[in-house]
């Protein structure tokens, strides 16, 4: 897991546009419970994202399911219903 870790690093240097690797690196940090990593990497998405779109979404579900009582998650979560 920390090669993985590694390697999602080094793309975010090279790319830090890519949301997508931020949300894997938050899915490894969930699966192992470092809720210190989870929530700097979910802050700096949050930033990034303004708290809206999928990449937000995936990890407003990951970060409640490891720390549900963190707002950051729970007012994270989409309020649009009309989502198909």
């Amino acid at each position: 897991m920390m090669k993985a870790e590694e390697i999602l690093k080094e793309a975010l240097r090279t790319q830090p546009e890519r949301n997508a690797v931020r949300v894997k690196l938050l899915e490894i940090y969930a699966q192992r419970k470092d809720l210190r990593s989870f929530e700097s990497m979910a802050g700096e998405l949050f930033s990034l994202t303004k708290g809206k779109g999928d990449d937000w979404e995936q990890a407003a579900a990951l970060g409640v399911s490891i720390d549900p009582k963190n707002p950051l998650y729970v007012g994270g979560k989409p309020t649009q219903t009309n989502t198909a």
